[in-house]
Order: structure tokens, then C-alpha cells, then sequence
């Protein structure tokens, strides 16, 4: 299993605030907050974007959606696969 995580989220996790990073990054704190969610998304699905295998109804969009509306990893696995 690949472990990611996104830029913002090792800012933040090093100790910077939501603002500090969208001030050094020059973006608006709900940008920062919509890439903080992607840390959260299902192994399998990182794997599955990671390798290219991502359904041709998944964007970058679809993905924001996903990691802000499930925090069950089974629940973003469910609409990733589109076996709801």
C-alpha cells in the first residue's frame, strides 16, 4: 500500500496554519482546506489515481468531493467505483 501525501499537507502537519500556507502559497484558505481533504482519501483509491486506473467519470473536482463528503474509506471506494 503507497503512501501519499499532498505538499500542503506536510506544511501542516510541520505546524503551519491554514493561513500560513495559503499566504506562501497564495491561495485562499478554502483551496488549502479542499487539498488538506485529499490526505484522506482511500489507499486504494490514491493507488487506483496514482496508477492511472481512475474511472473516466473521476477529475480533480470529483475527487474533492469525494475525500470532503465520506470519511468512511468504504463510502469513497463505494462512489469512486461507482458501485453505489
Amino acid at each position: 500500500m503507497e503512501i501519499w501525501e499532498n505538499v500542503y499537507g506536510k506544511m501542516f502537519n510541520e505546524g503551519k496554519t491554514i493561513r500560513q500556507i495559503g499566504t506562501e502559497e497564495k491561495r485562499a484558505d478554502r483551496t488549502i482546506y479542499k487539498y488538506l481533504n485529499l490526505n484522506y482519501l482511500s489507499p486504494n483509491v490514491v493507488n487506483s489515481v496514482m496508477d492511472s486506473e481512475a474511472p473516466s467519470h473521476i477529475n480533480l473536482q470529483a475527487l474533492f468531493n469525494i475525500a470532503s463528503k465520506y470519511p468512511d474509506f468504504n463510502d469513497q471506494e463505494q462512489v469512486f467505483y461507482c458501485r453505489q
